[in-house]
């Protein structure tokens, strides 16, 4: 499979390396360039001495917005730049300042909100992602992220979200179409973010659904919000189509992001 592939000796559920990844001329993504990953605020000490030493992991890129990093703060390795690159604000994900003394209750909210609204969750993430296109902070943010990419000169970007799946997905996803590789093997390493992180949210569904009414509705709607389904990348193309008629005028109109920058990141991430 023409994909990202998990970084076996590091413990985190869903950080992958996009190395060897091909692109639709035969080349391939470099290695110890680009990492996909969650949060670190659970990395360990031999988790970041492993990617600073044998990945060169230089820069950090952190996509979530400021109380998700003030929750749970990345762990900041000595000699790793970090950069903070919210793509969301607070209001978009319907958050507040205070602080979420209990992060369980918080999630059980948020899948309870939204089964009031008769929804099973794939309204609001197909929405969400039409968002990432329609609104011009996400955009200005995503631009910003790929204009810091061009500045990387030197060993690995790891870049994150909250859990790697959307945020980080469409990162991904703007990246990988960037670098011409096939939008079959875009969509397949997209979706292959559930192989990941299913055992984590099977647990934590099963959690959060005690005592709730209909619980395995509650299930559901809570997959369908913390997994990632092809219709949210679908909604995201269909969104770039209404708004800027083509891919091509969505980078160059909507990301700012000319044809020498694109020959610059081919430069820079393929051999």
């Amino acid at each position: 499979m023409n994909i990202s592939k998990k970084i076996e000796n590091v413990n985190l559920i869903n950080i992958r390396t996009l190395s060897g990844i091909k692109t639709r001329d035969n080349l391939k993504i470099k290695p110890n360039k680009l990492i996909r990953s969650p949060n670190l605020s659970k990395a360990s000490q031999k988790d970041m001495e492993i990617l600073f030493n044998q990945y060169n992991l230089k820069t950090v890129i952190d996509l979530r917005n400021s109380k998700e990093m003030e929750e749970s703060p990345d762990f900041i390795y000595p000699g790793i730049n970090y950069i903070q690159n919210p793509i969301l604000t607070l209001k978009h994900m319907g958050m507040t300042h205070e602080k979420q003394t209990d992060l369980i209750q918080g999630k059980r909210d948020f899948v309870n909100r939204v089964r009031n609204n008769n929804d099973d969750g794939t309204y609001h993430m197909s929405n969400l992602y039409r968002n990432f296109v329609r609104d011009d902070f996400c955009i200005q943010q995503f631009s910003k992220f790929l204009h810091l990419c061009l500045e990387n000169n030197d060993g690995a970007i790891l870049y994150h979200c909250s859990v790697g799946k959307d945020r980080a997905g469409i990162a991904t996803y703007l990246l990988l179409n960037l670098l011409n590789v096939d939008k079959k093997d875009i969509f397949e390493d997209y979706l292959s973010t559930n192989s990941y992180i299913k055992k984590s949210n099977q647990k934590e569904a099963e959690i959060l659904a005690q005592n709730q009414v209909d619980p395995e509705n509650f299930k559901r709607v809570f997959f369908n919000l913390y997994e990632v389904r092809e219709q949210y990348l679908n909604s995201f193309e269909d969104e770039i189509i209404q708004k800027y008629d083509s891919f091509d005028n969505f980078i160059k109109i909507g990301l700012k992001f000319n044809l020498n920058e694109i020959d610059r990141l081919k430069e820079i991430y393929l051999d």
